[in-house]
């Protein structure tokens, strides 16, 4: 978990092979992260301030990320 004072590192294509993701899947990952790279075009600024919410709850525990719940 990450503390509100610091900013949470990208992931490295090393970092998700060490976590058991495939090659195809992390190139899938990275052309995701390309595409959303300009998600002010994709959300509004609420779905934004939402968004950093949920990953505000996950990153303090309260919600699984794996589950979503």
């Amino acid at each position: 978990m990450t503390s509100a004072t610091t900013t949470p590192r990208s992931l490295t294509a090393d970092d998700l092979a060490e976590a058991g993701f495939s090659g195809e899947q992390i190139a899938r990952l990275v052309e995701t992260r390309e595409r959303y790279s300009h998600f002010h075009e994709y959300f509004d600024e609420r779905e934004l301030q939402r968004l950093s919410f949920v990953r505000w709850r996950v990153e303090q525990g309260h919600i699984d990320a794996r589950l979503g719940s």
